[in-house]
């Protein structure tokens, strides 16, 4: 009579840890879950202090085509720099206009990391359209 007691008991053992593992054993046969995309607020620069120019109109030209690894960043380097334009440089004065360029602006990744490269130009050009100014960053 005591052995028949230990086997039910082993057996109540059994069902129970095998009614615990049940939902792990079905979660492994299922197929992975899709990796979860953060969505992040776009980059603004509006809070930092403003750059006006001396001239009547301020122009941010398209960019570089976007890089390889643009569309898995939150915030693509060259969508950040034309950004960063818009919010900080203003036009201040009545004659002539500025044109901010983005010239390169990628993240590439090498091995385990991540290396980045951004060149930005700025024309300042007169009435007639002449350049009196281009500065290189």
């Amino acid at each position: 009579m005591g052995s028949r007691r230990a086997a039910r008991g082993l057996v109540g053992r059994m069902r129970r840890r095998s009614a615990l593992l049940l939902p792990l054993a079905l979660a492994a046969c299922g197929d992975d879950p899709p990796p979860v995309r953060t969505e992040y607020a776009p980059l603004r620069y509006d809070h930092l202090a403003p750059l006006r120019l001396n001239v009547a109109a301020v122009e941010v030209a398209e960019g570089p085509p976007s890089g390889a690894l643009d569309g898995e960043n939150p915030a693509p380097p060259g969508q950040a720099l034309r950004r960063l334009a818009q919010d900080r440089i203003g036009a201040g004065g009545s004659t002539g206009r500025a044109v901010f360029t983005v010239d390169q602006a990628a993240i590439k990744r090498e091995g385990n990391a991540l290396s980045g490269i951004m060149a930005v130009h700025l024309d300042v050009l007169g009435p007639d359209g002449g350049r009196h100014l281009r500065r290189r960053e």
